[in-house]
């Protein structure tokens, strides 16, 4: 079956430029596309001025005309990028992308460009280089595209000195491009001479690409959406990477929607599989047209996620003067921020510097009007907000979750800088100078930047070999400088809660936590304290910690305050206190927080009971309202609050703390509004209750 073919009528092809239209299957072809599945499937874009013969050139390769729209039928000029499958010799799946070559259709141009494999640039013979020619080799330079062949087209139009004219004029243009160059291809659209050389040498040059990641997740970027009568949405696009396949959940960013590929097809035929550089459509059932446009992406369920700030490298194009004369990009400029099909409004602001000149290079973030779903390593262009011109293009080197401040230039830019270099031992060492004391892990490190999570992994577990890196499991990797610069913060805590102000000679994790000095991720402090007891340098028990042989020292007035203390728990009889009514009482001869201290100090040595919301009891309290509680329940059954003032002489409010201290300590169990003990011997129970009964 075809996706969406009505019956008795021709297979539907899904969409490849507005304007509709079926591109043919080659003659040979009667598959469902899945002979091809153990290859890689390619995009090339036909680049070049406006009217140089791209679409000619497209129809010769693939016998499809790829002006569709009436606009495009009336002027012969093309207004949007079309597609065409290309057959090419050794069987390698592609398609042909024909992009628009006029200036007012410069952005259609960019979207046609972006994702592409390599470049076909189209120059005629009878004008040569053009200002488009230009402009669309800027752009193919800035998505990094470096396979480009060069065609001299209309050779028929022109005599042959002029014909190597032109040819000259090219070998100038690209000579410091840095593109893999050929000799420039003549073609004619008259009788198709050359093409059979030009189809070749495709060919060639994409064999001769760098293998792609099939591995990565699956992205694809929407460069069209439409409803079928039957099938529902239908998007088009070009897959970026990784591959899919029927019934594959997927997730429309930066939405944030889940969906599922119910069906596929490419190029009219229907298939099971698309392929990394594939051009696919996908149809996903129970999406609206309202839910979906141009510029978002489908992934891999919970690969990406939507953006609002990007930092990257710019680099200027070369000066290309405007009407009003401007040269530079100044900071918090706004622009039009181009990468993979969307298309969105962003300031620029400067991280280096305070303008970008014609030709020059620098970091910038953009910071996103609306939320945009990309990854570390894309590649963009930039062009001014109302303007059909460019500015200038670049990668995406990070995705930061804050903005850009100039305070804090001094730990962003070493980063950025290595990412710009990709140098990763570099961009490592500034991150963990950057955040001395925060962890650091591979699969983050890889999820917002351009270096991958295996070089990343790699770099880490060398570095723990050679005992640069400490390993803290389940939080990553610290300098071992700034590891054992952790372990003293603790054991200075320790320390002060020991020694110093604290008067404890035993603790729990939280207040060790609350003391040091230097935030520490609670994995990191576990494991420390855990390391420290390996050592000897601290001791466990029941949860709390202590320093060996560390014994605390009162001075005399702390030991004076201890005693007054002491005092006024034994006068206060059943009854609990707080250090506030403490300090009320003797008038504010004591300040609350040396007291807290000493209340913790005397709970600790077991002469008084720290009960909930910081209330104190003595100990020898305790112990009579323990055997009162236990002799009216063996006589009662059970403890009711209206029983309070019977047993502790007072009501509700000052025996709650208590009652809910004896249920924590499992002496008492508590059901609705009733207690009894936790352990009970029923034969006593029910002796006491026949001697109280008449």
């Amino acid at each position: 079956m075809v996706l969406g073919a009505p019956r008795s009528s021709k297979p539907l092809a899904l969409p490849e430029k507005q304007g509709g239209g079926s591109i043919p299957l080659a003659p040979s072809s009667k598959d469902s596309g899945q002979t091809i599945m153990n290859h890689f499937a390619y995009t090339i874009g036909i680049a070049g001025h406006v009217d140089h013969g791209k679409t000619a050139l497209t129809k010769a390769l693939t016998g499809v005309d790829t002006n569709r729209m009436p606009r495009e039928k009336e002027t012969n000029r093309s207004i949007v990028a079309g597609v065409a499958p290309l057959y090419l010799p050794s069987g390698t799946p592609a398609a042909l992308v024909d992009i628009p070559g006029h200036a007012d259709y410069i952005k259609n141009a960019i979207r046609g460009l972006a994702g592409i494999d390599m470049a076909v640039l189209v120059v005629a013979a009878d004008e040569g280089v053009m200002p488009q020619t230009r402009e669309h080799l800027d752009i193919l330079s800035f998505f990094n595209i470096r396979k480009v062949l060069v065609i001299l087209s209309k050779t028929d139009l022109v005599e042959p000195e002029l014909a190597e004219l032109a040819e000259l004029e090219i070998e100038d243009m690209v000579k410091y491009t840095g593109f893999a160059r050929h000799p420039v291809m003549p073609f004619s659209a008259i009788d198709n001479a050359g093409i059979n050389a030009i189809r070749t040498q495709i060919d060639r040059d994409l064999q001769q690409l760098c293998v792609k990641d099939d591995k990565a997740p699956f992205r694809y970027w929407i460069d069209q959406t439409r409803s079928i009568k039957g099938v529902g949405t239908v998007v088009s696009g070009t897959v970026q990477s990784g591959a899919i396949t029927r019934n594959d959940p997927v997730e429309i960013l930066p939405a944030g929607i889940m969906a599922r590929a119910r069906f596929l097809e490419t190029h009219g035929r229907e298939i099971e599989t698309g392929l990394t550089g594939q051009r696919v459509g996908i149809n996903l059932p129970k999406i609206s047209l309202s839910q979906i446009q141009r510029g978002m992406a489908l992934a891999a369920p919970d690969t990406m996620t939507a953006c609002r700030f990007i930092n990257a490298e710019l680099r200027m194009a070369e000066l290309r003067m405007t009407a009003d004369g401007r040269k530079s990009l100044g900071n918090r400029t706004r622009v039009r921020l181009f990468i993979g099909t969307a298309s969105v409004s962003a300031m620029a602001v400067m991280i280096e510097g305070k303008q970008l000149t014609p030709g020059q290079a620098g970091l910038v973030q953009f910071r996103l009007i609306d939320p945009l779903a990309c990854l570390p390593g894309d590649r963009f262009v930039v062009s001014p907000l109302n303007e059909n011109r460019l500015i200038g293009g670049g990668r995406v080197l990070e995705l930061p979750a804050e903005k850009y401040r100039p305070a804090k230039a001094g730990r962003i830019i070493p980063c950025l800088a290595a990412m710009r270099e990709n140098d990763l031992p570099q961009y490592l060492d500034a991150v963990l100078e950057q955040y001395p004391f925060q962890p650091v892990e591979a699969s983050e490190l890889a999820a917002r930047t351009i270096f991958s999570h295996p070089s990343i992994t790699a770099e880490i577990d060398q570095r723990l070999s050679g005992g640069d890196l400490v390993w803290v499991a389940g939080a990553g990797a610290l300098k071992k400088d700034h590891y054992d610069c952790l372990v003293e913060a603790v054991m200075a805590a320790c320390k002060n809660l020991t020694a110093g102000t604290g008067m404890k000679s035993r603790f729990q994790l939280k207040e060790i936590a609350d003391n040091v000095r230097i935030h520490v991720d609670a994995a990191i402090l576990e494991t420390i304290l855990q390391r420290l007891c390996q050592k000897g340098r601290l001791t466990a028990s029941n949860g709390q910690y202590e320093i060996p042989g560390e014994k605390l020292h009162l001075s005399p007035e702390q030991q004076k305050a201890v005693s007054v203390l002491r005092h006024f728990a034994d006068q206060n009889d059943l009854a609990s206190f707080s250090a506030g009514f403490f300090c009320k009482v003797n008038r504010g001869i004591y300040k609350k927080p040396i007291v807290e201290k000493l209340l913790g100090y005397l709970a600790e040595r077991g002469e008084l009971i720290a009960l909930p919301g910081g209330r104190y009891l003595s100990a020898n309290a305790m112990a009579t309202i323990k055997e009162r509680l236990q002799t009216h329940i063996y006589t009662y059954g059970r403890f009711v609050i209206t029983d309070c003032h019977k047993i502790f002489g007072y009501g509700r409010t000052h025996a709650i703390p208590i009652l809910e201290y004896l249920d924590e300590m499992g002496f008492t169990r508590r059901q609705d509004n009733t207690r009894t003990l936790a352990t009970m011997d029923k034969t006593r129970v029910s002796a006491a209750m026949d001697m109280e009964t008449p």
